[in-house]
């Protein structure tokens, strides 16, 4: 989470597509931790040895292309973003049912219940409320 946390715009726009469902090309290491140096690079490579992304294929020694590998892992990214963004999970669950059964007046509700409890500026919201 802390990893998360630390990454910058480049990470979060690729991140979105990842949620989204497509796989994406990525600059990855696999030989040095995050911990050891915090770089874009490495925290791909963390997020692969912990089993959150999965490499479908390897352009080159350092470009590969990765996916979320299935729903559960979905849905722990979901709860590691919700957490980071400050958001109630109960909350995000309820928005998502609204989302499925395409009651947007519920959806906006909750959005905008989420939105006064952690008052943010509007472009943070609206790519942190996108990611989740």
């Amino acid at each position: 989470k802390s990893a998360l946390k630390k990454a910058g715009q480049n990470f979060w726009k690729i991140f979105d597509e990842l949620i989204e469902g497509k796989e994406k090309e990525v600059f990855i290491t696999l030989d040095t931790s995050f911990a050891e140096r915090e770089s874009l690079y490495s925290l791909w490579g963390l997020l692969v040895n912990a089993g959150y992304l999965t490499i479908t294929q390897w352009k080159s020694a350092e470009i590969s292309v990765v996916k979320i590998p299935n729903g559960e892992v979905m849905s722990e990214f979901q709860t590691l973003v919700s957490e980071i963004a400050g958001v109630d999970r109960m909350d995000l669950q309820q928005m998502f049912d609204a989302l499925l059964k395409k009651d947007m007046e519920r959806f906006i509700k909750i959005y905008e219940g989420i939105n006064q409890i952690f008052p943010a500026p509007a472009t943070w919201t609206q790519r942190k409320m996108h990611t989740i």
